[in-house]
């Protein structure tokens, strides 16, 4: 497997983690060992597979999800809730 191939299965490995609803560029890194840089990379290559939360973490950290996991996890309304806030000013 190549190393882009790698890092995508390790990534996409530590958002879908069962522990985790969200994750943050550092938690991805810390189990990863990929650093911030590259996943934030492939993250914003990424729209097709990754949500990021409207909302940040207690610190002010990005919060992401796979979207599969965010579809299984989130009931619909919540999803509106959440389309509705990321487009309203």
């Amino acid at each position: 497997m190549n190393t882009v191939a790698s890092a995508r299965k390790k990534i996409i490995g530590a958002l879908e983690d069962p522990r985790w609803d969200w994750r943050t560029v550092d938690g991805i890194s810390r189990d990863t060992g990929i650093s911030p840089g590259e996943i934030y990379g492939f993250l914003g290559r990424s729209g097709d597979t990754v949500v990021r939360a409207v909302t940040r973490d207690r610190h002010g950290h990005a919060l992401f999800t796979t979207r599969k996991r965010y579809r299984e996890n989130h009931s619909l309304m919540e999803r509106l809730f959440d389309h509705y806030r990321s487009t309203s000013t």
